[in-house]
């Protein structure tokens, strides 16, 4: 109840401004820094101080376009890193508002057909499936095609993906972006309060707050209908269920990546670490060739790239070393340094 009252003020207070920001080409885009949205944002630069080496801590750019980018758009092999095969397949699948026209697209014939992933995935990863969005100036990603071994999508929210061809074109080298790092924004402060409102017994309200994001990206909504031009799950949710949807869905998805650990201090904090990476190590998955029509018309494939549940060809395993290693009286937290221990007399 105490978070509440601040989580409130954050949202409601028109001193702020802050808003869930609707505009597809704000979001995770050069476009879109310092958005409405924006709370906690670090500023990067490939205008200022271009002497600076890429390892200096101090300096005005930022290495996690090369972390995030394919190989062949300035990518750094082995420092990559990607969406799981889970999260992946989570963002292809999310279910779509089917009453909300921006779900429908130009097949490229004139007829008016539905997205192959929601807008959410198109904004926060490039995925085979999204044969909509262009990507480094490439009709779309599928078209690009570029995964390798071990990559199943790649994260856009730290790269150039939206104004170069290739992230050389940005600081002269994928070592140095100018691509600004949102820590904090609106949409997380709305899922703080949900789990607080779950905490206190307001169902409806917290459905009420995660649709709130769920409908920027014109998902389909939680909980019954309520009359609105909207199409909804119909899922009556109790405490535990939409809990568990806060836990291992909204958040995850709303919020990869982002600020400093988000996730592993999530799992960490609701005390199911160990249990996560266990239930992730015995899920199953394999990847399937896709097949599309391109740009031009022609049928078109991607090998090994769509990800898909179940035992098959092409397996993947994932978190089995995590769960099998992850202590939690080891790992949940550090120890307290013993110079701090021998300084501070508060420690107990």
């Amino acid at each position: 109840s105490e978070a509440v009252t601040y989580l409130n003020d954050v949202i409601d207070n028109p001193a702020y401004g802050y808003e869930v920001v609707r505009d597809m080409d704000l979001l995770f885009t050069s476009a879109g820094e310092f958005n409405a949205e924006s709370i906690f944002e670090i500023n990067y630069s490939v205008d200022t101080q271009l002497e600076d080496s890429q390892w200096d801590e101090e300096s005005f750019n930022t290495r996690l376009a090369r972390y995030t980018a394919p190989n062949s758009k300035g990518g750094g092999g082995s420092e990559h890193f990607f969406p799981t095969a889970w999260i992946t397949h989570a963002y292809a699948n999310e279910p779509l508002d089917n009453l909300d026209e921006r779900n429908f697209v130009d097949d490229g014939t004139g007829n008016s057909v539905l997205r192959n992933v929601s807008l959410r995935a198109s904004a926060m990863i490039a995925v085979v499936q999204d044969v909509h969005t262009p990507y480094y100036f490439e009709p779309s990603f599928p078209e690009y095609c570029s995964l390798t071994s071990g990559s199943f999508s790649w994260y856009k929210k730290y790269t150039n993906h939206d104004v170069a061809s290739r992230e050389h074109d940005t600081g002269l080298t994928p070592w140095k972006s100018g691509k600004n790092i949102t820590l904090n924004r609106l949409a997380e402060v709305y899922l703080m309060r949900a789990e607080c409102k779950i905490q206190m017994g307001d169902i409806e309200g917290a459905i009420d707050d995660m649709n709130k994001i769920r409908e920027r990206w014109a998902l389909q909504l939680l909980g019954p209908s309520d009359g609105s031009n909207h199409a909804f799950d119909e899922i009556t949710y109790t405490a535990e269920t939409l809990m568990d949807h806060l836990m291992y869905i909204e958040r995850p998805l709303e919020l990869s990546v982002e600020g400093n650990s988000l996730r592993s201090t999530d799992l960490r904090r609701w005390g199911i670490a160990k249990q996560r990476f266990q239930e992730l190590a015995a899920m199953d998955w394999h990847t399937e060739n896709y097949q599309f029509t391109n740009s031009e018309g022609a049928n078109s494939f991607c090998n090994k790239s769509v990800v898909v549940e179940g035992v098959g060809t092409n397996s993947v395993k994932e978190f089995e070393l995590s769960a099998q290693n992850y202590i939690e009286e080891l790992h949940d937290y550090l120890p307290i340094p013993l110079t701090e221990i021998q300084n501070n007399s508060a420690i107990n």
